[in-house]
């Protein structure tokens, strides 16, 4: 249980950013409300900014002393130009990393998830099954934690608190060892992100990396919860590196009539002591790199190299009797390259041969 769960509500009370599109004002404004009544400060622009107010100072100002932004997704809120855009932007600023601290909520269950912001797909997506309202509101709540100003205050009763339990428990330990481990998957499944075949385009769309699965294992006493992944490749001395891009459903059919599977958003899972999580995680290359899924088949048919990794990074976060502690595990996967070359010459696949091949799953022979 977290240290503040244990205190009244008034030391973990969250300071919000509601992001909203005009025409969804009504349920914004009950998801405020909902959120008051669990005493947590809401920005809510209508009733927020004085009329004499410079408004874009005030926003910008107010996501950046938020705790927590919520972003409603609706056609209207992601369309171009649209200032619920800017004030994401505001957000970006204030958390390169979104996780835990941005909330995505899907309002209008008809909208393409990938017409979202990558920033916003980076974290799991908030899909309502009963009444909205509730359900976004106790997922906030949920995140509480307490405020940086008591810390102090509680950190000199909880070294009391410790050096008690230690007495008491007869010198056992009050913090567990960290034993969790990531272990690299059986294979990668590599695809470009565009379904192949209807145009050219699907050449020069970037590299989706699936890892089958993604494998942790937790040896100790201490519960985690796995927030997320990174994943890099080195094209002979290029790092290329890969974002998140979803979790994915396999089937027995392959993917059937979806290219690439997609499951969900991701989201934190939870990793109970003595027990192991297996995460089927696709990641897609950064837009940055340039890595095309032409460039990389010319890479596999060329390159000298003998073999290719992949170093895939996990990161947990196991709660303390003082807050939270992140740690991180790496791992590697190595595919033979050699092999994988053969096996395409083999099929007839060559670098002046149109189409070039539109999905690859090696094996990992180097699972350390």
């Amino acid at each position: 249980m977290r240290l503040a769960t244990w205190l009244p509500k008034s030391f973990s009370r969250l300071n919000i950013f509601l992001c909203y599109a005009y025409q969804d004002r009504p349920l914004a404004e009950e998801i405020a409300q909902a959120l008051k009544n669990r005493d947590h400060d809401v920005f809510f622009d209508t009733y927020s900014i004085r009329a004499s107010s410079d408004f874009n100072e005030r926003i910008e100002s107010a996501v950046r002393e938020s705790d927590r932004f919520v972003f409603l997704i609706s056609d209207e809120s992601i369309q171009p130009g649209k200032y619920t855009l800017t004030e994401l932007r505001f957000a970006q600023m204030r958390w390169p990393s979104p996780a835990g601290r941005v909330f995505p909520v899907l309002v209008e269950p008809a909208v393409n998830i990938q017409r979202l912001p990558a920033y916003l797909r980076s974290v799991h997506i908030f899909s309502t099954r009963g009444n909205a309202v509730a359900e976004v509101a106790a997922e906030i709540d949920q995140t509480r934690s307490v405020r940086p100003k008591y810390r102090w205050i509680l950190s000199a009763i909880s070294a009391s608190l410790a050096t008690s339990i230690v007495l008491l428990a007869l010198g056992a330990p009050v913090f567990r060892a960290a034993k969790f481990e990531l272990l690299p998957p059986r294979q990668i499944d590599l695809r470009p992100a565009q379904r192949p075949g209807q145009s050219a385009d699907w050449l020069d769309s970037r590299v989706t990396a699936t890892m089958l699965p993604i494998q942790y294992t937790n040896r100790g006493n201490a519960s985690y919860r796995i927030l997320n992944e990174t994943v890099s490749v080195v094209l002979d001395t290029e790092t290329i590196p890969f974002i998140w891009f979803n979790e994915v459903e396999l089937r027995a059919d392959g993917c059937g009539a979806d290219w690439l599977c997609i499951k969900q958003g991701l989201s934190a899972h939870a990793l109970e002591p003595h027990s192991a999580l297996g995460r089927e995680t696709m990641f897609i290359s950064a837009s940055s790199s340039g890595l095309t899924w032409k460039r990389f088949i010319t890479y596999v048919l060329t390159s000298q190299s003998t073999q290719l990794s992949f170093t895939i990074t996990g990161n947990a976060e196991t709660e303390r009797l003082l807050g939270s502690s992140k740690q991180a595990r790496t791992t590697t996967c190595q595919i033979d390259l050699a092999t994988l070359r053969k096996a395409l010459s083999k099929a007839g696949f060559a670098i002046e041969k149109i189409p070039l091949p539109f999905r690859l799953s090696p094996a990992c022979i180097d699972r350390s």
